[in-house]
């Protein structure tokens, strides 16, 4: 005496569980995005001196030049001004202000919140 077994739905199951990989790709990318435009924010605010920070504006030059990208699962957070890495981590002349660093620590929680929010959306 045999026993035979057939399994329906593996083709099924796998075009699901791909489905559904993509899908929380996909919000863990929108996720990210919305997180990396609030960072952004948080930083501009800590240049106008709206943080603990001091004030890093004159021309605005500096202010404008905050940028964020995103890329394999990564918020890519910048400034291509020359003197942005002076602001940040200080020279023998000026003490370091770390707009960056700060508002990406004092964010950290309403970042994965605002991630989170956007997978269980999904």
């Amino acid at each position: 005496m045999s026993v035979t077994y057939t399994i329906l739905g593996i083709k099924e199951t796998r075009k699901f569980i791909a489905d559904g990989n993509i899908k929380l790709n996909k919000s863990i990318s929108n996720g990210l995005s919305d997180a990396g435009k609030y960072l952004k924010g948080e930083i501009e605010a800590s240049i106008k001196g709206n943080r603990a920070e001091k004030r890093s504006v004159d021309s605005g030059k500096f202010l404008n030049s905050v940028e964020v990208h995103t890329e394999n699962k990564l918020a890519i957070m910048s400034s291509n001004t020359e003197y942005s890495k002076h602001l940040e981590y200080g020279t023998s002349k000026i003490k370091a202000r770390r707009h960056f660093s700060n508002s990406a620590d004092r964010s950290q929680k309403k970042m994965r919140d605002i991630i989170g929010i956007e997978i269980i959306k999904k």
